[in-house]
């Protein structure tokens, strides 16, 4: 039996330890990681991301990682963070719920948020997954509120039901037709009783309270609002599955969720089949001035379908589409070009060094200039000629 203390929890758990890709895991409904204790302490601050509380964060460890005590640790982060501390509400509420949806976006209820970091906010969430949308409005008039619900559902579909409080945008005869003319049944509250639409409500303060710790700790107001709604709707519930996942049929790729993910196998250059081959000569189309078609030389495969080009006036890149094989009868004029071995740092060859085509051979003859023998009348920039002369 082993002595050490750690060991011997290990030990209690040998049944439960396996290997996984050459990780070693913990096995219950999820295959956990188990993590060593160099990484405590930045996997709780990932686990932590977003200043989620206690049960979120088990949740979200019952996924993907493991160690001894982690339970333990996950509840002592979270009452050491002076973030939580200062903008958690001291009660904790209690709301009706409504009757479960069947199905995702069978019922949304809607509401705003704010005054909030000088802005409203108008929040959406699907009652069967808990998915929320969130819209910064400057203005809260109906036909803004209509506006950005038709971009939503634009993305989402139409739902059956919406549930809102008795805010004059939502009991307008403009949202009403809007709400007819799509076929939604709109259910508004009891007056003078928020709690009825608990869903929204609960969601305000959710936000309100999670987007202040993300500006607290340094983001800006745009960085914080993504990323709650980021880790919101990857955040798994009781039963194991997120927002995300329940809408939209589907787990959301994360940093957490990428421990088991294999390396993707990229073709290597070699590999891949080439329809030019190294040092091969071509023709390549020219958009400079010139000729249309120029000889080059392939010097490396860039892509499936994009290479680099050796000119006369260095390199270049060309797609496929671009090349064109040249004759084996016109191969033997064909200068020899030299090849950089670091083509990031290759330059275009100077125009003492550069090798020209045989088409655009310079002549070794001097040619002697013929000057003009006619003769120029100097000008006179101050005075003009007098037009009366004959």
């Amino acid at each position: 039996m082993p002595q050490d203390a750690d060991l011997q929890s290990f030990f209690n758990h040998r049944f439960a330890l396996i290997l996984n890709n050459n990780l070693l895991c913990f096995q219950t409904e999820y295959n956990r990681v188990v993590i060593p204790a160099s990484l405590k302490q930045k996997v709780l601050k990932l686990l932590h991301d977003g200043h989620w509380g206690v049960s979120r964060m088990k949740q979200l460890a019952g996924q993907h990682v493991w160690w001894i005590n982690i339970d333990k640790d996950i509840a002592q982060l979270t009452e050491n963070c002076d973030m939580c501390k200062i903008a958690n509400p001291v009660y904790a509420r209690e709301y009706v719920s409504w009757p479960e949806a069947d199905r995702p976006w069978e019922r949304v209820h809607i509401d705003f948020g704010g005054p909030f970091c000088n802005s409203m906010w108008l929040i959406c969430v699907d009652a069967f997954s808990q998915f929320p949308f969130v819209v910064q409005l400057s203005t809260t008039t109906t036909v803004d509120t209509i506006s950005k619900l038709s971009s939503i559902f634009s993305l989402e579909g139409i739902p059956e039901t919406i549930v809102s409080n008795n805010g004059p945008q939502f009991t307008a005869e403009a949202f009403k037709h809007f709400c007819s003319k799509f076929g939604i049944k709109d259910i508004t509250t009891a007056p003078f009783h928020p709690a009825s639409n608990g869903l929204a409500e609960r969601f305000v303060r959710s936000f309100k309270t999670a987007v202040k710790k993300n500006i607290d700790d340094g983001l800006s107001l745009k960085f914080a609002v993504s990323k709650y709604l980021a880790t919101y709707r990857a955040m798994p519930n009781s039963e194991g599955k997120s927002p995300a996942e329940l809408l939209h049929g589907r787990p959301v790729r994360t940093l957490l969720s990428q421990l088991f993910e294999s390396p993707r196998k990229h073709l290597e250059a070699s590999k891949r089949k080439m329809k030019f081959s190294l040092k091969q000569p071509v023709f390549a189309r020219n958009y400079a001035k010139g000729e249309k078609w120029i000889k080059v030389v392939i010097v490396k495969q860039l892509g499936k379908m994009v290479y680099r080009v050796n000119t006369s006036f260095g390199y270049i890149k060309r797609h496929v589409n671009q090349l064109n094989t040249r004759s084996s009868s016109d191969l033997s004029s064909q200068p020899i070009f030299e090849f950089a071995p670091n083509f990031s740092n290759a330059t275009p060859p100077s125009s003492s060094q550069s090798t020209l085509m045989p088409s655009e051979e310079r002549s070794t003859e001097v040619v002697q200039l013929r000057k003009s023998g006619r003769i120029r009348k100097d000008v006179n920039r101050f005075e003009s000629d007098d037009f009366r002369k004959a």
